[in-house]
């Protein structure tokens, strides 16, 4: 009879320590989930600046021109560098960049998930405070259809740069964001709209943190652990 006992309650020894290795294998597989989660996250390039070019310093390479845009140091000095967006002799001009997310690192379900934002802006100034400069962006979908568009105002200053910025939602179905900056002169030869450091950022607002991850997966070992020792 003693033998018995003993016996039965071996194997329920065995079996309770069965089930905390399945529990083990379990929780060990969500870490490895949650990991590499938050390692496809920060693949993409959040909070980086997806424009190329965006101080002029390289002249207009990788921007669209209408109207004889150029780039120049004179009269003004740039925010950063040597060279900034002038507009030219034009009445009207625009000057844009396409950003595709895709072949950047973003994934579909990213884009798609409604948690999104979109950060951008530039530094605008003007000469006489005349002529007004315009920062705006376009999103599409895969079809290039217009999803919507956001734009900063018309804006002009005298002799002196302005950070123009603003946050707004990324729509789900984006797989291209054009960036604008249009320039329009009211007076004079030079259409003085100026622009430097231009940017557009995607954000995350719900990416989660490694550090909370791996708190939160130890702390449910640590559990199986105690309740192991108890048994």
């Amino acid at each position: 009879m003693n033998e018995f006992c003993f016996l039965k309650q071996e194997m329920g020894i065995i079996i309770l320590e069965k089930e905390i290795v399945m529990k083990k294998l379990f929780l060990l597989l969500i870490l490895v989930s949650l990991l590499s989660f938050s390692t496809t996250i920060s693949a993409a390039p959040f909070n980086a600046n997806l424009l190329l070019n965006p101080s002029f310093e390289d002249e207009l390479n990788h921007w669209a021109t209408i109207y004889g845009n150029y780039n120049n140091y004179a009269p003004l000095n740039p925010v950063s560098g040597s060279w900034y967006l002038h507009g030219g002799d034009s009445a009207y001009n625009s000057t844009s960049q396409s950003v595709y997310p895709l072949t950047l690192g973003f994934t579909e379900a990213q884009l798609d998930s409604g948690n999104l934002s979109i950060t951008y802006g530039g530094w605008q100034s003007g000469w006489a405070g005349w002529d007004q400069g315009k920062i705006a962006i376009v999103l599409f979908n895969e079809d290039s259809q217009v999803l919507t568009e956001y734009d900063l105002g018309w804006f002009s200053s005298t002799q002196s740069w302005s950070l123009r910025e603003t946050e707004v939602p990324l729509i789900a179905g984006t797989r291209r964001i054009n960036y604008f900056f249009f320039g329009e002169r009211y007076d004079g030869h030079h259409n003085d709209a100026y622009l430097d450091d231009a940017f557009i950022m995607i954000s995350d607002n719900n990416v989660p943190i490694p550090g909370a991850i791996l708190l939160f997966s130890s702390g449910l070992l640590g559990l199986v652990g105690i309740r192991r020792r108890k048994v």
